[in-house]
């Protein structure tokens, strides 16, 4: 069975019409086709990741620096009342997207968009256990290129570990004499 060729990467290459409003070596930014709101750009790296997962660190921090850049020129051009950047595989279900990419939608008052979920409410057990998990699998990422490791070794060893008893920590005190003035800088790209 042939498999369908991917849709952003025919926009990447300019095969398939778009509405473009950024572009450079690595990324393009089109309009939406189906957008939740006027403005709805998609960010579309030029090379098919499957997933944000995929892409090596430095160019997901380079899509991810476009993307405010982008939101920030859509405030700028069409006023809304903010900009939501939105990562999902599958927006709803059949609406699978076959390569990463980032939605950068506009807000505005009148808008029908709503990201609408059931809240769930779970025990301080299970909250502490699923924290501790969480934790647990960040430490293993970062300590994998310290100590050579490959991920699912790592994952074997965060099996090993017992969730820590959630108690709570003050938190330290900072020097503000020692912090530095962040710099608010328009974004530029």
């Amino acid at each position: 069975m042939e498999e369908k060729p991917c849709v952003f990467c025919a926009i990447a290459s300019k095969s398939t019409k778009s509405y473009i409003v950024y572009e450079d070596d690595f990324i393009i930014g089109v309009l939406d086709i189906n957008p939740a709101s006027k403005g709805h750009t998609l960010l579309i790296p030029k090379k098919h990741y499957n997933s944000l997962y995929e892409m090596p660190q430095q160019e997901y921090m380079y899509l991810l620096s476009i993307a405010r850049a982008v939101g920030y020129a859509l405030m700028l051009s069409l006023s809304p009342s903010g900009v939501d950047i939105l990562y999902t595989k599958e927006l709803s279900k059949g609406n699978y997207n076959p390569h990463a990419l980032l939605h950068i939608i506009p807000r505005f008052e009148e808008d029908k968009v709503a990201y609408v979920w059931e809240p769930v409410k779970f025990d301080d057990l299970t909250l502490s256990d699923t924290a501790a998990s969480i934790r647990g699998v960040i430490e293993s990422i970062k300590n994998e290129g310290a100590n050579g490791g490959s991920l699912a070794e790592n994952k074997k060893l965060q099996k090993q570990v017992e969730p820590k008893e959630s108690a709570v920590k003050e938190e330290p005190t900072v020097d503000k004499s020692e912090v530095n003035e962040v710099s608010r800088k328009p974004v530029v790209f």
